[in-house]
């Protein structure tokens, strides 16, 4: 009995261990697995003339602090989940002129409109 309750034990703090590090083991991840993958992501366009509205609008009701002012496109078919398809996430940021967005770790930016808009990646030489 004392053995049984120390394996238990193990076990247990083996499990809190690997899922505090993000991991889970097959083993309680089987009745979840699917035969083929099963993608819940539905096609789905924003339409930019919507899309330009709505972020024009968010330059005047949003200002820039510490969060930059960026609409994420979020996929109806995913739930609500924080993506735009099962692994890649998509936003539209506008900055006014003068105005100055902290960096992020990894973005592809594209100016939208040519007259006096700015392209980071050109000014670093990416585009």
């Amino acid at each position: 009995m004392k053995a049984e309750r120390q394996k238990d034990s193990v076990r247990e703090a083996f499990h809190a261990r690997m899922h505090a590090n993000n991991m889970y083991g097959l083993w309680e991840l089987a009745s979840q697995m699917t035969a083929q993958p099963q993608p819940k992501m539905i096609p789905h366009m924003w339409p930019w003339s919507v899309t330009e509205a709505i972020v024009a609008e968010s330059a005047e009701a949003v200002p820039v602090g510490d969060e930059r002012r960026a609409l994420q496109l979020f996929n109806p078919g995913l739930g609500g989940r924080w993506a735009t398809t099962n692994n890649l996430i998509a936003a539209v940021q506008i900055l006014l002129p003068g105005e100055v967005a902290r960096a992020h770790r990894c973005a592809r930016r594209t100016s939208l409109h040519g007259a006096g808009g700015f392209d980071p990646d050109a000014e670093l030489g990416l585009a």
